[in-house]
């Protein structure tokens, strides 16, 4: 995960430490503050982002960047990308070949603002597959018989 200057990304980060019982590794920019929180959670940091997503199940970006952080090469099929940053239609984080790629597929919290407001999503033009909403919805729905 990146992003060591955003408050919620320490949030995020130690809640993630907490829940998952896997290995963490981070990475920011400034190498110094990436160390320093890594040592404040627990966890490792790395030298690149490429290091930091090796074999990754979940990567998280969160950053306030104009340029993509995370390429395709980076992450293993399969894994799970939660992109926090990028909330603004000039914010990147993710490649376009990873956003486009074809096993991608985007689920968002509001449609009517991630197609306005997320860069990654504005600036590739991707479709948005689902909200998150519906999706707990629908798996309610057949847990509880509906």
């Amino acid at each position: 995960s990146s992003g060591i200057n955003a408050e919620y990304g320490d949030s995020l980060l130690r809640f993630t430490v907490y829940l998952l019982p896997s290995k963490i590794r981070i990475w920011g920019r400034t190498r110094s503050r990436a160390v320093a929180l890594a040592e404040r959670l627990g966890c490792v940091a790395s030298e690149s982002v490429a290091e930091a997503c090796r074999d990754a199940d979940i990567i998280c970006t969160v950053t306030s960047s104009t340029l993509p952080v995370l390429f395709r090469e980076h992450v293993k099929p399969g894994a799970h990308i939660n992109v926090v940053g990028a909330s603004s239609p000039t914010a990147r984080e993710i490649s376009d070949d990873l956003m486009l790629s074809a096993s991608l597929s985007v689920i968002c919290d509001c449609y009517e603002a991630v197609v306005v407001e997320a860069g990654d999503v504005v600036q590739t033009k991707v479709s948005v597959k689902h909200e998150i909403g519906e999706l707990i919805k629908s798996g309610y729905a057949r847990e509880e018989g509906r």
